[in-house]
């Protein structure tokens, strides 16, 4: 088992998806999203669902770990980011299946309250993501080692 992780922490869509096949291309276990135990076991590098939300306990978890967050130009996210939780909010409210119930507590927490409205706020969806990155800031203030941040627009 790999003990020292590299967690990438961005929201979905800032590059997540990239920065994990471009690591892999390097050389890297990879997970992006991780649902099972042997995902957390066998990777050195973990994204998206649930690390964008479990960050904290994950660091917990594996001490010595290194984080990367991914920021990305509102212009760019807020369309990408609508246009993916309009496409899963059936799924993500669903009471009889649907998705992983991982995944539905990870957007549910991260993006709530989880609505039609919501999702078509522009103000809303900037909120959360400001959110996201102001809890990392306090997170990680004491422990600059531990943290880098890409801007995956420039």
């Amino acid at each position: 088992m790999i003990t020292n992780k590299i967690f990438i922490i961005g929201l979905p869509r800032t590059a997540t998806t990239s920065v994990c096949k471009a690591l892999v291309e390097l050389g890297f276990t990879t997970a992006h999203t991780a649902y099972i135990q042997k995902a957390f076991d066998e990777a050195q590098v973990i994204a998206d669902t649930p690390i964008f939300c479990d960050y904290q306990v994950l660091d917990q978890h594996y001490p010595n770990s290194k984080f990367i967050h991914l920021a990305r130009d509102m212009d760019a996210w807020v369309p990408s980011i609508r246009q993916l939780l309009q496409r899963m909010l059936h799924n993500l409210q669903r009471t009889d299946g649907g998705f992983n119930p991982y995944l539905r507590r990870c957007y549910h927490d991260t993006f709530s309250p989880l609505t039609a409205d919501n999702i078509n706020s522009d103000e809303f969806l900037v909120s959360c993501y400001d959110r996201h990155l102001t809890a990392i800031k306090t997170y990680f203030k004491s422990r600059p080692n531990d943290l880098i941040s890409i801007d995956v627009s420039h």
